[in-house]
């Protein structure tokens, strides 16, 4: 896709106001340091890139003879271990902490992220990768690029929250934005799941159903997701997943960790929705309901 083509003015409206919009949130939220600036500002530039270009896997995987590929399942398993890995490595042996003999209180701020980290990841790595009926090979430069950013993302969030795990969540002087981030993580974990589990049913669908379905030349079947979220966005599970992190990163308070891991969501889930949808509506075309959004209900 390009936005120098005539015919997609609509997809080059969604760029405009999605990358202004992270440039806005970039401007407000991220702090002088120079190596955060380049975080966020690396994120702006791949999210730019996977509007233009989708990323080579799942329904958008090619290949040539050439391309070095790994098994879905197992290129996937590896790149999502590496987050929960650092993150614990990270909040359990702080060397400042360590050193200080400092304790982690059961109750904290700290061990509410480490739980919620913890919840999200075994979901992914563990439940998601067992359950899925089949997941496309994954180039081998995708899965060392998802190693890269889960090794720098989980090592820096575990290492912010460390120094919340002193504090009792009783001393925490925001308990609204405390309550609403919990509440809000939850609930999008919840759409994420219940997402992905009407996506792997209907995979695992022989026969058509009501809301019609297509045989592409690889001989894998598709079909049009229609409940709960479904019936609003395109893209219910990467819906729910962003709902998650916004609400990580309103109860930490707006670290600048947690807020850099919700605009990496964004960057990399919304082009990918955009993709999606406009892959539905070439793939299913009248049949695909005309009002339904790419990731975020009436608004994109």
């Amino acid at each position: 896709m390009s936005c120098w083509h005539g015919n997609l003015p609509a997809e080059c409206g969604s760029l405009s106001v999605y990358l202004r919009l992270l440039a806005l949130t970039m401007k407000v939220l991220i702090p002088t340091s120079s190596w955060e600036t380049a975080w966020f500002t690396t994120a702006l530039i791949i999210s730019a890139y996977l509007f233009l270009q989708p990323a080579s896997y799942g329904r958008f995987h090619a290949t040539n003879r050439y391309t070095l590929t790994v098994p879905g399942k197992a290129g996937w398993f590896i790149q999502e271990l590496v987050s929960p890995i650092c993150f614990l490595l990270s909040f359990f042996s702080d060397p400042e902490q360590v050193q200080r003999q400092a304790d982690i209180k059961l109750f904290s701020l700290g061990t509410v992220a480490c739980i919620c980290w913890t919840l999200h990841y075994f979901n992914r790595v563990f439940v998601y990768t067992y359950r899925a009926p089949h997941m496309s090979p994954t180039r081998i430069e995708i899965v060392l690029a998802a190693i890269l950013f889960n090794l720098v993302n989980g090592t820096w969030n575990g290492a912010v929250a460390r120094k919340y795990a002193e504090r009792s969540i009783w001393e925490y002087d925001k308990r609204a934005s405390l309550c609403c981030g919990i509440a809000l993580f939850l609930w999008g974990m919840y759409v994420n799941i219940i997402s992905d589990n009407e996506l792997m049913r209907l995979r695992r669908q022989k026969v058509p159903c009501q809301q019609g379905s297509v045989t592409l030349s690889n001989g894998r079947k598709y079909f049009i997701p229609e409940e709960n979220m479904h019936r609003f966005v395109s893209c219910a599970n990467y819906f729910g997943e962003i709902v998650e992190w916004t609400g990580y990163a309103l109860f930490m308070d707006g670290e600048t960790a947690a807020v850099g891991f919700w605009v990496w969501t964004l960057a990399n889930l919304v082009p990918r929705a955009v993709q999606t949808n406009k892959w539905y509506r070439r793939t299913f075309g009248e049949k695909y309901p005309k009002n339904r959004k790419a990731v975020i209900p009436f608004v994109l």
